[in-house]
């Protein structure tokens, strides 16, 4: 018997004429829109913005007076807006304590100057060109040094600029807390920046401290999904606390997934420590020695590259993907690790790069920091991003799917009423089921869904008959990330 569940048109109306309702019915053949949102979590040391209040962004012009000129917050929505312009993303700022302090570095010259020629410092990847004239002493660099970093904006937001003991310069973060610590300082050693008879000391920033708690920022925020979450602090304390919300947004009854992304400046044994004590699939580190970049900009751009990447095509790797907005800023050749660091450091759960001829910076491999199971067993199930984004998409699909079937009946398998209109049982569930996992398949997101469907299973809860239970195995596709084989020369 063929039923029709009106809803608009009563039973009971009298009138005689044709009525006839209009409804939207999903044909199960097409997929729904993935939404895409990203926040950036980080240490607010200025601006207009309210503190723990999501602001949205849409323009790099925005961040410098919400978040404070030259601040860690404010650089990192910059970087997002720069390698993803388009991607809708809010920004929120944990209030620095006025106890914090501010870290210092300095530069001293040495010698005097037997050419005409410049030399550059370059602040936090900015470029201070200082011009130098035959004959010039060490103090009257410092002089002139002092002098260009004030006509840079980008280098004077940055630094507070002194005279230092003897001919140095000292130059003082502006944003205090650790952050300082991770700004780049050295003089440039390009060959068209060398003076002859002129030499320089570099001591790196150092000394800053404080660091901002990010919990009250994530509670503020704690029902609002975003797909991808960027943070600009990389401390011990708040990467637990972010990879405990990271797990907290991926469970069954938030259902808000989230990947997170952190950036780290240190050697490779820094780099390592902070790895192994990572084990989130949710959420991945981009590392790097010695970098101009500062790690808050390192984590925004690659945030901004792999969120749309992923929401795109969740299954696919991101290898070679440009991190627009880091060309130029990546460490120097001596600096960058090496293949078989890069090895272990991959294996760790760390993201790595590659960096071209031109500067170009470019992504090599994005794991998460997932290592051991929950019995402490070494896993790959989640070792690389596609594997909890492809998570995503199929649940958020599947989820998205089946809600319309909310007010649908539930029947046993061989009812006489399971082909009744409004009622669903477990053999049709499952037919559908079937017809969406295909679905998916043709997007290239997963593979094997014929040899898995036998164990497809939905099921009437025996305990309660308002509930139907499922097992829908999936298996996510592969990628190319490894090519090996042997190449025979024949003689």
């Amino acid at each position: 018997m063929t039923t029709l569940d009106l809803t608009q048109i009563p039973d009971s109306w009298n009138v005689p004429g044709s009525n006839a309702e209009i409804t939207a019915v999903r044909s199960g053949e097409t997929l729904v829109t993935m939404p895409l949102r990203v926040l950036i979590i980080g240490q607010l040391s200025g601006g207009t913005a309210t503190a723990l209040t999501g602001v949205p962004v849409t323009d790099p012009s925005q961040p410098p007076a919400l978040f404070g000129l030259g601040t860690s917050l404010a650089r990192a929505a910059v970087m997002f807006l720069t390698a993803a312009p388009y991607v809708q993303v809010d920004v929120i700022g944990v209030k620095a304590a006025d106890s914090f302090v501010q870290a210092a570095g300095s530069v001293l010259p040495a010698g005097q100057a037997t050419a005409n020629g410049t030399v550059a410092l370059i602040v936090g990847g900015v470029r201070v060109p200082v011009v130098v004239t035959q004959g010039m002493t060490a103090a009257q660099v410092q002089a002139a040094m002092i002098a260009a970093i004030a006509t840079v904006p980008a280098a004077a937001a940055l630094v507070t600029v002194v005279s230092g003991s003897g001919a140095a310069v000292t130059l003082t973060a502006k944003e205090a807390g650790v952050a300082g610590n991770d700004l780049d300082l050295r003089m440039s050693a390009a060959h068209a920046d060398q003076v002859p008879g002129i030499g320089f000391t570099v001591t790196p920033f150092a000394g800053g401290m404080g660091s901002v708690d990010i919990a009250d920022a994530l509670d503020a925020v704690s029902n609002t999904w975003y797909t991808d979450i960027a943070l600009t602090v990389n401390d011990a304390s708040n990467l637990t606390t972010f990879a405990a919300e990271l797990v907290r947004r991926y469970g069954a009854m938030v259902r808000q997934d989230a990947h997170g992304f952190v950036g780290f400046r240190g050697t490779y044994s820094d780099t390592l420590a902070l790895l192994q004590a990572l084990n989130c699939p949710y959420l991945s580190v981009v590392a790097a020695k010695a970098a101009r970049w500062a790690p808050w900009e390192a984590a925004a751009a690659l945030c901004g590259i792999a969120a749309q990447a992923a929401n795109n095509d969740p299954a696919r790797q991101m290898q070679d993907l440009d991190l627009t907005g880091l060309q130029g800023l990546a460490p120097d050749a001596a600096d960058l690790y090496d293949e078989p660091m890069r090895n272990v450091i991959l294996g760790q759960g760390g993201t790595t790069f590659k960096v071209a001829q031109d500067g170009t910076v470019s992504i090599e491999r994005v794991p998460t920091t997932y290592k051991t199971d929950a019995n402490g067993l070494p896993s790959s199930a989640y070792q690389d991003v596609m594997t909890p984004k492809t998570n995503t998409r199929v649940r958020y699909e599947w989820r998205s799917y089946t809600s319309g079937w909310s007010r649908m009946k539930l029947a046993d398998d061989g009812s006489p009423l399971s082909m009744a209109d409004g009622v669903i049982t477990p053999a049709v569930a499952k037919t559908e089921a079937l017809i969406q996992l295909k679905l998916y398949e043709a997007e290239g997101w997963i593979e094997d869904v014929d040899d898995l469907s036998d164990q497809v299973v939905f099921w009437i809860d025996p305990t309660n008959k308002n509930r139907l239970l499922y097992k829908i195995p999936v298996k996510v596709i592969g990628n190319l990330i490894r090519l090996d084989g042997q190449i025979q020369t024949e003689y």
